[in-house]
């Protein structure tokens, strides 16, 4: 996996306050919502954005087949705020597509959230809330468009076949990750929701019964032999920084490795334990200095 470069962070944004409704028209300001997320949750935010910014401004990702229509068509404006309207997922396609956009001025463009889906961990790092409940929209859009920019690594993923692959070249559907990378029981839960909402869509349509579903996933797999007593330690060499981890590893056993960029992990969980500046920087409590402090920019 390489190290972020500079042109590699994307600039993403966090609410302030005390907005005006004047501010809301400062900027050029965009949504890109996806109606599958939330059930019935993505229409009506879809509904409310177009009469808060106007109906040329708000885009139907599936109607659309994704987010180029909507970039194409304000590739030319000077201060672009983007609303990504769905789950992590959304977020992480609005700015792949960004990636390969041919957009004028890139380095004035922002993206900010509106979340929609099950675990919202970039929505829940960078301020925006934990969910969508219903809640007038109107605020938001305000604080859009004045909000705070900061800048988020994103990481390219590179995987490379080993003897024991059998296959000369692997291939994974997406090499970029924003939130985390996870190995272990936890990726095999989120694959195998990921699987069953894909043949009952309209069954996972609702947040409470996807954490309900994530949590009876979950006790199956916890106790699947590949997984229990930290079994995944004998099938990884782990290097962190050069240094070798691999007799931690097996003290440790876990049932997962994560490899982190925000603060926030499974729907708010804190994996790093320690102290947070906004959520933004965590200082581990532990007494590792072999490591340098978290940060996500």
């Amino acid at each position: 996996m390489d190290p972020p470069a500079d042109d590699n962070s994307t600039a993403v944004q966090q609410p302030l306050m005390d907005v005006t409704e004047t501010d809301a028209y400062r900027e050029k300001i965009i949504a890109f919502v996806n109606p599958k997320s939330g059930g019935l949750q993505g229409q009506v935010v879809f509904e409310q954005l177009r009469a808060q910014i106007g109906e040329a401004n708000v885009y139907d990702l599936v109607k659309d087949h994704g987010p180029q229509r909507g970039l194409k068509e304000n590739q030319h404006e000077k201060n672009l705020r983007i609303v990504a309207c769905g789950g992590d997922g959304t977020v992480g396609w609005v700015l792949s597509a960004l990636d390969t956009s041919q957009m004028q001025y890139m380095d004035f463009i922002s993206v900010g959230v509106i979340p929609l889906g099950t675990g919202n961990d970039m929505a829940r790092f960078l301020g925006w809330g934990v969910g969508y409940r219903g809640e007038a929209l109107a605020p938001v859009i305000q604080s859009l468009a004045t909000s705070e920019s900061r800048l988020l690594d994103r990481w390219q993923i590179d995987v490379k076949p080993t003897a024991y692959t059998g296959t000369a070249s692997l291939k994974i559907p997406q090499p970029v990750f924003n939130n985390y990378l996870s190995f272990g029981a936890d990726a095999q839960i989120a694959l195998d929701f990921h699987e069953k909402r894909n043949a009952s869509p309209r069954r996972y349509a609702n947040r409470v019964f996807n954490k309900l579903a994530y949590g009876c996933i979950s006790c199956n797999t916890f106790f699947d032999r590949q997984y229990l007593f930290g079994n995944i330690a004998n099938h990884f060499e782990l290097h962190v920084d050069g240094r070798n981890m691999d007799d931690d590893l097996f003290r440790f056993r876990p049932d997962a490795i994560l490899i982190l960029n925000i603060a926030s992990y499974a729907a708010g969980t804190n994996p790093w334990q320690g102290i947070y500046d906004n959520l933004w920087c965590a200082r581990s409590q532990s007494d590792d200095d072999r490591f340098r402090e978290q940060s996500c920019s």
